[in-house]
């Protein structure tokens, strides 16, 4: 079931009870169907959430090769039958990646593509998609590495040319 929670009672994002944190099951599916408006194109909603079950277990995506990131308010406590709010969402997949080097050797190394960064049209302009991605840079650093591996590189994916205003904001 959806959050509940006023848009007045948002918290600043800024704010240190803020957290990114994995999606449960419900909230994955929450996130898809909010961001289904903006990304369904042709497909209804719910041909889109089949579309989007179906690429969940493919072979780059299944046994983890996907995980689903939501940013919440840990102060506030769901509702009984309600999840957590959602302020900000995204995906991030796990690929292969290559890195030369300065003395020339390849590494192959994990990295990761973050995509479906998305924020309730109701909460946009408050700043949460970009505290999402700064907290999740901070997550990637060690998600799913090797050996005490730190990551060497993630890459941002964008259908809707918004890449370029999110790294802005970012640096």
């Amino acid at each position: 079931m959806p959050s509940a929670v006023e848009v007045v009672d948002l918290p600043k994002s800024s704010s240190a009870t803020l957290r990114l944190v994995q999606a449960s099951e419900a909230e994955m599916i929450e996130s898809s169907t909010m961001g289904a408006t903006s990304w369904r194109g042709p497909l209804n909603v719910g041909s889109y959430l089949r579309r989007e079950a179906h690429l969940r277990n493919q072979v780059l995506t299944r046994n983890g090769g996907i995980t689903y990131w939501v940013l919440v308010d840990t102060a506030v406590r769901p509702a009984p039958g309600h999840t957590r709010t959602i302020l900000s969402s995204c995906e991030t997949i796990r690929k292969r990646g290559l890195v030369v080097q300065p003395n020339g050797e390849v590494k192959d190394v994990i990295s990761h593509g973050i995509g479906s960064v998305f924020c309730n049209p109701a909460y946009r302009g408050r700043g949460y998609a970009q505290r999402m991605l700064v907290e999740l840079a901070k997550n990637l650093d060690t998600w799913q590495q090797k050996d005490g591996d730190v990551a060497h590189f993630s890459v941002l994916w964008s259908d809707i040319g918004t890449v370029r205003i999110y790294h802005l904001r970012l640096v």
